[in-house]
């Protein structure tokens, strides 16, 4: 029997077999990241201001860096979870299975207290709510009540910090988007892939410790902008939109259910990114930089099937 289950895995498309690795993956990093917020972590303390949140204690990371990028990475876990949960109506355990992954990785997402990628998760399930499954908006309320709940104080108070203007991680990502300007001012051209963190000590007007490393500046575009220069971000853009334009038609027209799904699921990740990006930029991590283009290197792969599918379709028809 568990050789059966190996060798109808292995003949499924290979995007989707990336795919369903991926999603079962994200089911031992979520538990990992839960078992963290009630055993404890040994960074204990780290990533928080316990001055002004005093009821939080523990912000989770499980088997990456930072809280930070564990939630960008499970934001993409709950876009392709979604995703495939709508378009596998038919088959009850498939959609349990996606059921489960993806209300893991949501009680993860809570406990990272990353709050830029909460709002990037929540515009992100409007999204799917309007495009894709209207049916979804009252769980999903209703999952967000629970989720307040079970989060306490601690989410309130990180909810709340939002627009008190006290907060001093807000007020640090505003001088980092300074010192970006500027960088990109003195530098049209770019300071080179990766060279944030060498140019950004010329530019550090705000960190007293100049041992602290800044890899990114806390916003997906500046950094591009900043790196690449005008030339490579316009060129960043035009993949990007070429990606998301194939993303879309797959979504929609894909001829068959899990191309439509891995379309979806990509429209609404674009989502996550784009929203996350705004206040953070978790895609100079390697593992999730990887991520990025394997996951739009599926969509065009997608589409040269799709393209195949209806190819073979007009040549039966014949």
């Amino acid at each position: 029997m568990e050789q059966l289950g190996w060798r109808k895995f292995f003949s499924q498309p290979r995007p989707l077999q990336l795919i369903g690795t991926f999603l079962l993956v994200s089911l031992l990093v979520s538990s990992i990241g839960i078992a963290q917020k009630f055993l404890g972590v040994s960074a204990e303390g780290v990533w928080v201001d316990s001055a002004q949140f005093p009821d939080l204690k523990v912000r989770v990371y499980s088997t990456l860096v930072n809280p930070n990028i564990l939630a960008g990475y499970l934001v993409l876990v709950i876009a392709y979870a979604a995703a495939f949960f709508n378009v596998f109506r038919s088959d009850k355990r498939l959609r349990c299975g996606f059921l489960l992954t993806g209300v893991l990785a949501a009680l993860c997402l809570l406990y990272t207290y990353s709050r830029g990628n909460w709002l990037a998760c929540a515009v992100m399930l409007l999204a799917y709510c309007v495009l894709f499954y209207r049916k979804a908006f009252l769980p999903l309320v209703a999952g967000g009540a629970v989720a307040l709940m079970v989060g306490g104080n601690a989410v309130m108070q990180r909810l709340a910090s939002i627009t008190s203007g006290q907060d001093t991680s807000a007020a640090l990502r505003l001088a980092y988007f300074h010192c970006t300007k500027m960088i990109i001012e003195d530098f049209p051209l770019g300071v080179g892939w990766y060279g944030y963190r060498f140019i950004y000590p010329e530019y550090n007007y705000y960190l007293a410790d100049t041992s602290v490393i800044m890899y990114h500046c806390h916003n997906i575009f500046l950094n591009v902008l900043a790196e690449l220069g005008w030339q490579g971000f316009i060129v960043f853009i035009a993949v990007w939109v070429m990606f998301v334009y194939n993303g879309w038609r797959l979504a929609f027209k894909g001829r068959a259910p899990w191309l439509r799904a891995i379309g979806q699921g990509y429209v609404l990740a674009v989502v996550g990114i784009a929203v996350g990006g705004l206040t953070d930029h978790v895609y100079f991590n390697t593992q999730m930089g990887l991520l990025f283009w394997i996951f739009g290197t599926m969509v065009m792969i997608g589409r040269k099937v799709d393209w195949y599918y209806g190819g073979f379709d007009e040549n039966r028809q014949k």
